[in-house]
């Protein structure tokens, strides 16, 4: 039962936008972490930024990720602004060197409960709901991933330049160099049945996912390993592997 102090809710459809850097753990492999911290600031400042002056409000940062959201009929605004951002994040690792100039962002419109969330000492604005859990699904990786409802919003001369990958429909900015189509948004987490997934494509030592259909239509995902992989664990191993891959 809600309190007196507990602060007001509302269900509200937004634009639900998710942000994050590829690669970014493998900067600790190169760099003194002292310098992705300053790395990493000037990400915020450009991030935030760029995604304000679209009409954005960011919500929190999470790492190298962050969470925003647009009125949900800033569509056009919000893949402007995230289109943006990428190009800012090419140009701020060129300038300090960094092995990492890809973004990832997720765009998704759809119900949330929006509200000031957190303690009696820490409390700020945030969105929880379907929608956000949604947007996390896209996919991730390097590439500009929207959903069906964000590319219906979009003017009909800004659909162009969107692939379409379904079920269920999910758009990728239209650049074929270094994509792959699979599933999963964690290691050893099976994708939903019958979604394409985006991210960067992965070296010749790792594994791929990619899908396969029966003969009746149901899709169905099978374990696979890289040739690295096989040659490191005998074939009697009962080890769970790190990826699950679908094969064509």
């Amino acid at each position: 039962m809600a309190s007196a102090s507990t602060p007001p809710f509302a269900e509200v459809e937004r634009l639900i936008v998710l942000v994050d850097l590829a690669g970014f753990a493998k900067i600790f492999q190169s760099r003194a972490e002292i310098d992705v911290a300053i790395w990493l600031q000037d990400f915020y400042e450009a991030r935030d930024r760029v995604l304000t002056g679209h009409g954005c409000t960011v919500l929190k940062f999470m790492g190298d990720a962050c969470l925003a959201v647009f009125a949900r009929e800033n569509a056009a605004g919000a893949v402007a602004a995230v289109t943006e951002l990428q190009d800012a994040v090419q140009k701020l690792a060129s300038q300090q060197r960094m092995p990492v100039s890809l973004l990832g962002a997720n765009l998704h419109i759809g119900s949330v409960i929006e509200g000031e969330f957190g303690g009696p000492t820490r409390r700020g604005r945030d969105i929880i709901g379907r929608g956000v859990n949604q947007a996390f699904l896209l996919g991730r990786g390097a590439n500009i991933r929207i959903s069906e409802s964000v590319y219906r919003t979009l003017p009909s001369v800004a659909r162009s330049r969107w692939r379409k990958h379904k079920p269920p429909a999910i758009y990728h900015l239209d650049n074929a160099a270094g994509l792959l189509e699979g599933g999963g948004k964690d290691a050893g987490q099976k994708p939903p049945a019958g979604s394409y997934w985006v991210r960067a494509a992965p070296s010749p030592r790792s594994s791929s996912l990619r899908r396969k259909r029966g003969l009746s239509g149901r899709r169905r995902w099978v374990v696979m390993k890289s040739a690295s992989a096989r040659s490191r664990s005998p074939s009697t191993s009962k080890a769970k592997p790190r990826l699950l891959n679908a094969s064509t």
